[in-house]
Parts: C-alpha cells; sequence; structure tokens
C-alpha cells in the first residue's frame, strides 16, 4: 500500500471518528434542550465549546426566570390575602344592617370571597413548585358549573351574551381545591372578550370512563393554529386580537393549575366557528393515565 493511499485512509478514519464525536455531542445537546422544552431546567453539559456554554447559560437563565415568577406568584398571593380576610370579616360585620332582600347577595359575595381565598391558596401551592405532586380532592363539576354561571351571567348580560350550561349530573374530578373555579374563570372572561353581542357562551361537562372533559364553547372568531399553540405561554398574547387588555396570564395560570391537578387544557376549534377551551381531568376513581381529548 502507498503511503498516497495510506494517508487517505487515515484522512477518512479521522474525519469518520470526528463526525461520530460530533454526532454524540449533538445529542447530547438535543436531549438537553429537549428536557428543557419539557419544562426540566437542571440538566447541563459537563462538556466544552461555546455552543455548550450558550446551553448551559440558556438553563441558567430559564432557572432564574422561572425562580422569579414562582417567586412573584407567591409573594402576590400572600400580599393578597390580608386584604381578603379583611373583606370578608367586613362583609360579615355588615350583615346585621343588610335588608332581608338583601341577604342573598351578601351571601353570594361572602362565597365569592371564600373562593378567592382557595384560588390563592392554589396559586402559592404552584409557586412551591409546579413539578411536584399535589394534594387532589374530588370536585363535583355540575356544581362548580352551576356557581360559575351564576357568577358570570350577570357580567355575561351586561356585554349582551348569552351565557349557559347543559345539565350534567354525578360527574366527579380529580382536582386541586378551587382549580376548576379559576379555569373556567379564565375560559368564560376570555370567551366575554372574543364574543360578538347576541351569541352564546356554552358551559358543559361529558365524560368517559377514565377523564371528565370541561367546554367553554364561544361564537367569536376563534383562533388561528399557531395562537392556540402558544395560547397557554407566560406572558404571551394572541396576534388576531391586540385590543383587549390584560398580561397574558389568565391561560398560563390554568395550564398551571390543571397540571397540578393532573390534567391538561386544549384549545381547539368549534363545531361551526370559535373555540373549545376544554379542561380535561382525571375522573375521581381513575388512576389511568388518559391523554386523548
Amino acid at each position: 500500500m502507498s503511503y498516497t493511499v495510506l494517508a487517505l485512509l487515515l484522512v477518512v478514519v479521522g474525519l469518520f471518528a470526528g463526525a461520530v464525536v460530533l454526532v454524540r455531542r449533538l445529542r447530547r445537546v438535543r436531549g438537553v434542550l429537549e428536557e428543557f422544552t419539557a419544562g426540566n431546567y437542571t440538566p447541563r453539559l459537563p462538556l466544552s465549546g461555546s455552543l455548550v456554554a450558550a446551553v448551559n447559560s440558556l438553563g441558567d437563565r430559564l432557572v432564574e426566570l422561572h425562580d422569579s415568577q414562582r417567586s412573584f406568584v407567591a409573594d402576590a398571593s400572600h400580599q393578597l390575602r390580608n386584604p381578603l380576610v379583611a373583606l370578608r370579616l367586613r362583609l360579615e360585620n355588615l350583615e346585621p344592617h343588610v335588608l332581608p332582600e338583601g341577604l342573598g347577595k351578601m351571601e353570594s359575595a361572602l362565597r365569592e370571597a371564600t373562593r378567592m381565598s382557595l384560588i390563592l391558596n392554589a396559586l402559592m401551592t404552584l409557586a412551591r413548585g409546579e413539578g411536584r405532586a399535589h394534594a387532589v380532592q374530588p370536585v363535583d363539576i355540575a356544581a362548580v358549573l352551576e356557581d360559575r354561571m351564576a357568577s358570570w351571567r350577570p357580567i355575561a348580560a351586561i356585554a349582551g351574551v348569552d351565557l349557559f350550561i347543559k345539565p350534567c349530573t354525578g360527574l366527579w374530578a380529580n382536582a386541586l381545591p378551587a382549580a376548576v373555579d379559576q379555569i373556567l374563570d379564565v375560559f368564560i372572561d376570555n370567551a366575554l372578550r372574543v364574543s360578538p353581542v347576541g351569541s352564546t357562551i356554552e358551559l358543559f361537562a361529558e365524560s368517559s370512563l377514565h377523564q371528565v372533559r370541561l367546554f367553554c364553547r364561544d361564537e367569536g372568531p376563534g383562533m388561528n393554529p399557531a395562537d392556540a399553540a402558544r395560547a397557554c405561554e407566560r406572558y404571551w398574547r394572541g396576534t388576531q386580537r391586540r385590543d383587549t387588555d390584560g398580561a397574558g396570564l389568565g391561560l398560563s395560570i390554568a395550564a398551571g393549575l390543571a397540571r397540578a391537578s393532573d390534567g391538561w387544557l386544549a384549545l381547539n376549534p368549534a363545531p361551526g366557528g370559535g373555540t373549545d377551551a376544554v379542561l380535561v381531568l382525571r375522573t375521581a376513581q381513575s388512576t389511568v393515565d388518559d391523554r386523548e381529548v
């Protein structure tokens, strides 16, 4: 074998070995980035190079942002708790001075104050770590739907939108306390923002062997696939409507509450137009991981 052929073989072997090493490094980089995408920001690459340094720096920044957001939620929830307690006490002290015909409205206000306290507790639970196991409990879905409809129907009437629910009984799902209430509030609030006058928002629930699915169906303009895919990201605003207020946190918090309840959200096109906002939870008796919407 000539020296030229031997040299060429050595070059080919060297290039092949280098390519194998590069592919392995890129696979490790891809694995870490996939962990970041899944919400796990702890993995780091024990390698050298500018690409590795950039990936590790990205992980550090994601941890910093995530911790900052969790701290904000925890601090805001804690600071709101005392004013809520004071509000409830003032409402209770007003009871002797309220006329009989106003007692129903006062009791409704007290229930809302109690519900807000439960919501703050749920937010503080999320702030302690979304990835941890949380204590869920059986929730009467029909009762929650009735309660949220009663609270939102006057607001919907002012906006010229009809809000109604399909009757459903005997549906129980596992969730954090007050999580379903808050998620439905986010769904209804978003639906009202896009619903034209004279349209309808429909709340209903369906069940299968292992799942309960709660729907909030509006008759608005709907969402394009790109918006639907990103709607639950923190601080993200839709591309189709820029004329609404809000910080872009509602669906993100709702998605966190759903995950903490071992469920998830979906935003799908509604039949005939509009959007189906869907909350999927396990039934109270289910221990099976069934992820079909």
